[in-house]
C-alpha cells in the first residue's frame, strides 16, 4: 500500500491564474497538490520520477469520480449537504470554544 496526501480544490467562480482556461460560470475541481512526504521511503528507492505517474492516476480517478457523481446527482447533493452541515457545526464549535476562553480570561 502506498500512502499519498492530496489536496483537491474546487472553485465556484472565476480563477485568476494566467495558465487557466476554464469556464468561470461552472464549478471547477482541480488537483492542487500531491504530497508524497509520507511515502519517501518508497519514492527515494525508485529509479524514475514517480510524481507525474501519481498525478496522472489521481487525475484519472478524479474524472471517474466526477462521471459517477454526474450519473447519480442525488448522492452528490447528499454529500455536499453533509459537508455544509459539518462546516456549520465546526464554526459553531469554534465560536463556543472562543467564548469559553474569553469567559475564563475574564475570571482571572
Amino acid at each position: 500500500m502506498v500512502l499519498v496526501r492530496t489536496d483537491i480544490g474546487c472553485s465556484d467562480s472565476q480563477m485568476y491564474d494566467k495558465d487557466l482556461d476554464w469556464d468561470p460560470t461552472k464549478k471547477t475541481f482541480f488537483l492542487n497538490e500531491i504530497e508524497p512526504a509520507s511515502t519517501t521511503y518508497f519514492v527515494r528507492h525508485l529509479k524514475f520520477d514517480c510524481i507525474p505517474v501519481y498525478g496522472k492516476l489521481y487525475a484519472e480517478t478524479a474524472r471517474k469520480m466526477k462521471e459517477q457523481m454526474d450519473k447519480n446527482p442525488t448522492a452528490a447533493k447528499r454529500a455536499a449537504t453533509k459537508r455544509v452541515a459539518m462546516k456549520a457545526a465546526a464554526k459553531k464549535s469554534a465560536k463556543a470554544t472562543k467564548a469559553t476562553k474569553a469567559t475564563k480570561a475574564k475570571r482571572k
